[in-house]
């Protein structure tokens, strides 16, 4: 009897199961909620929540200033590749989304080691999914993380009554 033939399945090929592309557009946003929710309302740990709450909002604000003052186009202008998720700018750099995933992993860090490391693989997997989506650049997501790392550091910093 002769052996089954398994399809070839490409990376790129992944992210065109309309839940791949769902997770790769929203998923930063719903894993954001998540783990506020989570912190609010079943650890009970207001601090954590508000920290986590503040690093991602203004980690956001400040990447949206920059895509406004930079706006430079995303990489499926220059390539006959059609965008595989979603986005929200024409501007690429730098990635909301990986300001966003970087912002929230640094901050549970601090906190949670466990949950902060898969956080922080989490972001890797969003940044690297945004790029094989072809909207964003490597420097979109370096820079977009570096930022969210930033911010989150700069919140550490601040003291929150409990």
């Amino acid at each position: 009897m002769p052996l089954p033939i398994i399809p070839e399945v490409k990376l790129s090929s992944m992210i065109d199961f309309s839940l791949l592309a769902f997770l790769n557009t929203y998923g930063v946003f719903v894993l954001f909620l998540s783990v506020l929710v989570y912190l609010w309302f079943i650890e009970k740990n207001k601090k954590e929540a508000m920290h986590v709450f503040l690093a991602t909002f203004f980690a956001a604000a400040i990447i949206i200033v920059l895509k406004e003052l930079y706006g430079l186009p995303r990489p499926f202008y220059f390539s006959a590749l059609t965008p595989k998720a979603g986005y929200f700018t024409p501007a690429s750099f730098p990635s909301l989304h990986s300001a966003v995933a970087f912002a929230l992993a640094t901050t549970v860090i601090f906190y949670q080691k466990k949950l902060g490391s898969f956080l922080i693989i989490t972001a890797l997997i969003i940044g690297v999914g945004r790029i094989i989506a072809n909207v964003h650049y490597p420097l979109d997501i370096f820079l977009g993380g570096l930022v969210g790392f930033l911010i989150a550091v700069f919140f550490k910093e601040m003291h929150f009554p409990s």
